[in-house]
């Protein structure tokens, strides 16, 4: 494929483009601290002879246990936000935490989602109601199905932040032939890898899809499967391959299973769409407000049926309308991401002063963020 203005190459030094939560706070006003995901805190080997569940299961032990004298010995912060807790570990953890609990914000990533398919993870719904503080990613969906209702107070909806400066380039980019359509990422049994690969080559040697279909993953052993005339195989496990691979495409493609993912964020739909490439995703709630707020950088689909006339839609919306995608990066900003956990910390300060009665029970993703003429260096 000859070389063209919409191929960002790892020659580029491009960093990633979902932004840690602690570079996302740099534009912070207050003292904000981010914990490690509490699974990767303390660095456990792993070993042969010891089954990789139970060194997980260990390292998330550890990982929560060591959050009590982190959040002792920062009491100061104005706020620690805490990434990666499993619920049922955290309602143990907070016997020590509980003093503390006003400068603690958990995020949820999988726990909405869990809370609703395993009857255990349930116990989310008493944390909720217990008053811990949570952050949200991309949309609120899923509290109300689980008899949760929303506080501003204890509650805040936080964008996955990307770099703007990536996406501004890219914005007014052209669609180029051939089309090249991404199924990229980790295999995981969730993303229906295998299911979604079957139909791609189908419609394609029947004609019905046009371009390319580019299979990107560290899985070597599913690459030397799907490698084919059809398919055209990149391996990944470099953080920029993958990164080159995403933007080489016209539109990435993911197949969620519903039990996974149905009540929650993608981290590749935003690596996708941050670098102007469209997306193609279920229509699941989160999935869906990242793909059409505040505009639309990509089609959804329902079923099986529905996934071609999302590739086609989805092509349409990078031609027609490249603008977007800068202006769905603007949202996702750094500086929108501080202003948001800044407001959150204010409210929290100013609990007991008479509410604006005309003021929104919930930060939502449909906010304008505010205006800037730059963004600053990471």
């Amino acid at each position: 494929m000859p070389k063209t203005d919409r191929v960002f190459s790892a020659k580029d030094n491009l960093p990633e483009v979902v932004l840690d939560f602690a570079a996302a706070l740099r534009f912070s006003s207050h003292r904000v601290l981010v914990t490690p995901k509490l699974r990767e805190w303390i660095p456990i080997p792993s070993f042969r002879w010891i089954p990789t569940s139970l060194i997980i299961d260990i390292r998330d032990i550890l990982g929560h246990l060591c959050l009590v004298p982190f959040t002792i010995w920062n009491y100061r912060a104005d706020l620690i936000v805490v990434k990666g807790f499993r619920t049922s570990m955290l309602a143990l953890a907070m016997l020590g935490l509980w003093p503390f609990r006003r400068k603690l914000l958990f995020i949820i990533h999988h726990n909405l989602q869990w809370a609703h398919v395993r009857p255990h993870e349930r116990i989310l719904k008493l944390l909720f109601r217990m008053g811990l503080q949570f952050g949200l990613l991309e949309g609120e969906d899923g509290l109300a199905e689980l008899g949760v209702k929303p506080n501003e107070r204890r509650l805040v909806v936080l964008p996955l932040p990307v770099q703007l400066s990536h996406s501004l380039p890219r914005a007014h980019r052209q669609p180029v032939k051939p089309t090249e359509i991404g199924v990229i990422g980790r295999d995981l049994r969730e993303k229906n890898t295998d299911d979604l690969l079957r139909l791609l080559v189908s419609w394609r040697s029947r004609g019905q899809l046009q371009g390319r279909i580019i299979l990107a993953s560290d899985n070597v052993k599913l690459l030397r499967d799907w490698q084919s005339e059809h398919v055209l195989t990149i391996n990944t496990s470099k953080y920029e391959d993958y990164i080159d691979a995403l933007a080489r495409c016209d539109v990435a493609m993911v197949n969620y299973a519903r039990d996974y993912y149905y009540y929650r964020s993608s981290g590749i739909i935003n690596d996708a769409a941050s670098l102007g490439t469209a997306v193609v995703c279920p229509n699941f709630p989160v999935l869906r407000r990242q793909v059409t707020e505040p505009v639309r950088v990509g089609a959804l689909f329902d079923t099986a049926a529905g996934i071609l006339p999302a590739i086609n839609l989805a092509l349409e919306i990078a031609r027609t309308e490249p603008g977007n995608f800068a202006l769905w990066a603007a949202h996702r900003r750094p500086e929108e991401f501080s202003r948001r956990i800044d407001a959150f910390i204010d409210r929290g300060r100013h609990a007991d002063a008479p509410c604006d009665r005309g003021s929104p029970s919930t930060v939502d993703m449909s906010q304008k963020p505010v205006a800037e003429d730059r963004i600053g260096g990471a």
